[in-house]
């Protein structure tokens, strides 16, 4: 499910899928377009698409476009899962905003990260459950000027894992 170009989506109890290298499940993609979700289960199976370096992202906010910026996106109560090599479960980029309540975001795969934030992005979550299973995955990851906020959050990591992490710009 894809928002661009100004769009405004709202999901309610709706279970989507996606299987393939680079593949989003849900995508909020420019400044000005919304998606909101409520009661919604996403799960994305695949690794990094080998020409974009584009990794599978269960949910997926930031600009498609580096001059560009990332749209908003509100979670309520929302089950992702992301498998694969370097698969996001939810990822919020360049300047995107995400608000998130309730639910779980999981990955699996090598290098994989269940929640990741970069490039000046803000995400807020409230009593999201956070988990990772993979050598070298992380459960949550903060980098390049982003801002998140966790209240009330459960991060489980298995394996070689990072729980939380962050780097420096």
């Amino acid at each position: 499910v894809l928002a661009q170009n100004g769009a405004a989506v709202s999901l309610i109890g709706v279970q989507a899928s996606t299987t393939g290298a680079g593949a989003w499940g849900l995508a909020v993609v420019d400044q000005g377009s919304s998606l909101t979700a409520t009661d919604v289960t996403v799960s994305t199976q695949g690794g990094v698409e080998p020409q974009s370096g584009r990794s599978a992202d269960a949910i997926h906010n930031s600009a498609t476009d580096v001059n560009g910026r990332g749209g908003t996106l509100t979670l309520t109560n929302v089950k992702a899962s992301a498998t694969g090599e370097e698969a996001v479960g939810l990822f919020t980029g360049i300047a995107g905003v995400t608000n998130a309540s309730g639910g779980a975001v999981t990955t699996t795969g090598s290098k994989a990260t269940a929640v990741l934030a970069s490039s000046g992005a803000s995400m807020t979550l409230t009593g999201t459950q956070i988990s990772a299973a993979g050598a070298g995955s992380n459960g949550l990851f903060v980098t390049g000027g982003a801002k998140v906020t966790g209240t009330n959050l459960v991060i489980v990591t298995t394996g070689d894992t990072i729980g939380v992490g962050e780097t420096f710009a």
